[in-house]
């Protein structure tokens, strides 16, 4: 996953010189970016909170003014021929989802590679994803934690 996101950070319009990240944070009081891992689309957060919403295949992004809240469902991801790799694309795509603040519009405007519909673990990072996520990273989005 840092791999992925450090090709981000060395652009100039990206803040940050590298990435760092945190697999069980105690609070968001510090955090630019929350992604969960649930197990599948039945565990859902997301439909925790929006009962109906409808649920990507490998992960979501709920948009809200009140936190955005991003999911990557761990089964999918696993049954991918290299999942580390599946998980940290799949990552990324949720993190676009919420740091752009786009729905699925993001999908045609993402300039595809890693903001595709479908993406997979030997999807490539495009220089338009880069570009686009790169002026967004130090932007201060709000994030739900209250699934901490």
């Amino acid at each position: 996953m840092k791999i992925v996101f450090d090709e981000v950070c060395q652009l100039a319009a990206c803040p940050f010189s590298d990435s760092d990240f945190w697999w069980d944070p105690q609070s968001a009081s510090n955090t630019s970016l929350l992604i969960y891992f649930v197990d599948a689309k039945t565990t859902s957060l997301i439909r925790k909170i929006k009962p109906k919403a409808p649920l990507g295949n490998a992960g979501t992004t709920h948009v809200s003014t009140a936190g955005n809240l991003s999911e990557v469902y761990i089964s999918v991801g696993v049954k991918d021929k290299n999942p580390p790799r599946a998980l940290a694309v799949l990552t990324f795509h949720e993190a676009m989802h919420n740091l752009l603040k786009m729905g699925n519009g993001l999908h045609g405007a993402g300039g595809m590679g890693l903001a595709a519909e479908k993406i997979f673990s030997n999807t490539t990072l495009t220089q338009t994803n880069k570009d686009l996520l790169a002026k967004v990273m130090g932007t201060s989005i709000p994030q739900n934690s209250s699934f901490l």
